[in-house]
This record gives C-alpha cells, structure tokens and sequence, in this order.
C-alpha cells in the first residue's frame, strides 16, 4: 500500500508541475506587454530619426548637386567667352563667345535655362530659389546661386573670368 501511496503522489506532483509550467499568469501577461510596447516604441522612434537625418542629407546633396551643376555649365561658357554682359531687364547674363555665339543664362520657374543662338533653352538644373549675377571692371563674374528643396536652401557662389573676356 505504500508503494501505491507513493506512486499516486508522484503522478498527483507531476500534474501540478506540468500544470503550472504550460501557461503564463494574467498577471504575469500584464506586466509584460506595456514592457514589450515600450520596446517597440523606442525601436520606431530610432528608426523614424535615421529616415528624417536621411531624407534632410538626401535632400541637401541633392540641391549641392544641382548648384555645382549650374555653376559647372556658366564657368565653362564665361571661360570660352569673349565678352559678358548683363541683360538690362531682367538679371540675365549674356556671354558671346569666340565664333560669335550668344549664350544666355537664366533663371525661371525654378530651373537655370541656357539658350544659345538658334537653339531652344536647354535646362541646365532645377530646384534654384535664386540666381544673380555681378559683373567687375576686370572682366570677371560673380555668381550666386540659391537651391531650395522642402525645408533645405544651399546658397553657393563663383568668381570666374577668362583672359578673352571683356566687361561691357
């Protein structure tokens, strides 16, 4: 009899053991999810400042782009020019080259255009906020330029001229 004494025990402890072991407590379930939660809201509040930092230098190298392009394409021409000039309507600046070609910089809409003789304007960047030109007695050119994309400006500025050139 003792032997079945002991027998019916050790079933009797196991089932509670197991029983014990096979579930969580509500309790235990309470606890653990606003710790789970806070968690998670911490991972989505970094991952959502990585894509913020991401998207402002994206979009910063994105408008240094597109100034250094401009400035690129009227460095080149003021280089290759014999003379400059600046439209008297409007800000636009005007270079003639060696073979006698008028080149025209210009901003509008938003884009930097440039139009030689008997060809349509060519857009040379977009996303500009702001292009201005200054021309000095000794044939040089100032140019400054302004990129806007969203919340983010970039103001970039040139000071080139050519041995061939001459200010009117």
């Amino acid at each position: 009899m003792i032997l079945l004494n002991c027998k019916v025990f050790w079933i009797f402890s196991k089932r509670e053991a197991l029983k014990d072991s096979e579930g969580y407590l509500l309790i235990e379930l309470l606890v653990a999810l606003p710790l789970m939660i806070m968690v998670a809201a911490a991972l989505w509040s970094i991952l959502w400042l990585g894509l913020n930092v991401y998207r402002q230098h994206e979009n910063k190298s994105e408008i240094q782009y597109f100034c250094r392009t401009a400035l690129q394409f009227i460095q080149d021409d003021v280089k290759k020019g014999e003379t400059l000039a600046l439209a008297e309507e409007s800000n636009d600046l005007q270079i003639t080259d060696m073979n006698g070609e008028l080149i025209v910089y210009y901003l509008m809409n938003g884009r930097v255009y440039r139009r030689s003789t008997g060809a349509s304007p060519q857009p040379v960047c977009e996303g500009i906020g702001a292009l201005s030109f200054e021309l000095a007695a000794n044939g040089l050119v100032r140019v400054v330029i302004t990129g806007v994309k969203g919340a983010e400006t970039c103001e970039m500025e040139l000071v080139c001229g050519s041995s061939l050139l001459s200010a009117r």
